[in-house]
């Protein structure tokens, strides 16, 4: 039987996303506890964690307890020791945490590479109705792009509407598919809701396997662009990442990627379309 160890974190999707850094390593010596505030199941692709929603008073958000065996996965704590470069909230600074916290564990890290976020697809409920729905779309369309198009609640990036900007792409690449992660109203036959696709809601793990099968994934740090971030998708050479945010690095999110990574803080709509579809279209 394996020891228990207990997770928090008090903050959004994204951070407990990516905080799979440091979970896919610990579950393969501990059975993991972890609290969060987050109304939906985030690690149902991993029945050995254990999920409780609402965090204990004693769980300080600021503080680490890796002593006590319980442990803090936001990058925020401590004043910010892990955000204390221009890094922002890429994956070296959530590496920074995992080694600190597999140091006092007497762990060690493994390859940087095995430390990127997966998801176990297989466990996912409509995983087989998703991707027999994503073949089908992909076999009749020159390219399919996924672009998180929802608010931004992390301070990254700003909110702007993109309803425009995808509105004009989808007419002028109407052999294209564009899945869109916040409903809009429209008459575009080539725009697709990504809940038609996963028909289960919430869905960010379900998003994430979405984006297996798309040529390009359009983020700008919500919590959605979040879940594409998997090794998977960054190990692909074939894919393309298109992120508008403040910060490079967090637009960029692992720069020893194999797929191609566009990043902007120019958020002028003229450029959004202009980027987006020049990749569309090169040749």
């Amino acid at each position: 039987m394996k020891e228990k160890i207990i997770l928090y974190n008090h903050f959004h999707n994204g951070d407990v996303f990516y905080s799979r850094a440091l979970t896919q390593i610990l579950i393969k010596k501990y059975d993991i506890i972890y609290y969060h505030n987050l109304q939906k199941s985030l690690f149902l692709d991993i029945p050995d964690i254990v999920e409780i929603n609402g965090i204990p008073k004693h769980m300080n958000q600021n503080e680490n307890y890796v002593s006590n065996g319980i442990i803090n996965t936001w990058i925020g704590q401590g004043n910010n020791q892990y955000l204390s470069n221009n890094n922002g909230c890429s994956f070296y600074n959530y590496f920074k945490l995992v080694i600190d916290v597999l140091g006092n564990l007497n762990l060690n890290p493994e390859s940087i590479y095995d430390h990127l976020p997966i998801i176990d697809f297989k466990n996912l409920p409509q995983q087989k109705s998703i991707s027999i729905d994503l073949e089908k779309i992909k076999s009749s369309s020159k390219k399919v792009i996924l672009i998180s198009n929802g608010d931004v609640y992390s301070g990254q990036a700003p909110n702007f509407d993109m309803t425009n900007t995808i509105l004009n792409l989808a007419k002028n690449n109407i052999d294209c598919t564009f899945v869109i992660t916040h409903h809009f109203d429209n008459d575009c036959n080539n725009i697709i809701d990504v809940n038609q696709i996963t028909k289960i809601k919430p869905d960010l793990l379900q998003i994430g396997l979405v984006s297996t099968f798309c040529d390009i994934i359009v983020g700008r740090a919500s919590g959605p662009h979040c879940f594409t971030h998997i090794k998977e998708n960054l190990l692909d050479k074939q894919k393309t990442f298109i992120s508008f945010t403040n910060n490079s690095n967090e637009g960029k999110w692992f720069l020893e990627s194999a797929c191609k990574q566009i990043w902007t803080n120019n958020f002028d709509e003229n450029n959004l379309y202009k980027i987006i579809n020049d990749e569309i279209n090169l040749k």
